[in-house]
């Protein structure tokens, strides 16, 4: 139930306001059962939606996922209900990476 709440809020969160009855309406006008709407939506509202927006929400949801997997999938293995990254060593190895992204890229700029 979070989750779906959680869903549909990152959905609405932007810089481009995409309010609920907006997101209805994109998806029924999508399906082709919009045409009774009255709400007239704006074409950069749906090129958010569909192009920034939905793909974000969706690889969230698959990231949560694959991790909650990933954790389940340690804790099986190593027989510990416990078990972490440290157990393996991922955590030492991600403080190498990131020394040396730091270490090669400091004068860069951010691309994020």
């Amino acid at each position: 139930m979070i989750l779906i709440a959680f869903f549909f809020l990152s959905l609405n969160i932007g810089k481009v306001s995409v309010t609920f009855t907006d997101m209805i309406a994109i998806l029924l006008k999508k399906m082709n059962l919009g045409q009774g709407f009255s709400a007239d939506i704006v074409a950069q509202k749906q090129t958010v939606f569909w192009n920034v927006r939905l793909p974000r929400s969706i690889l969230a949801c698959a990231v949560g996922a694959a991790l909650s997997v990933a954790g389940a999938v340690m804790q099986t293995l190593y027989r510990n209900p416990l078990a972490s990254p440290d157990v393996i060593g991922v955590t030492q190895a991600a403080n190498l990476g990131a020394g040396l992204a730091i270490f090669f890229f400091a004068g860069s700029t951010v691309l994020v």
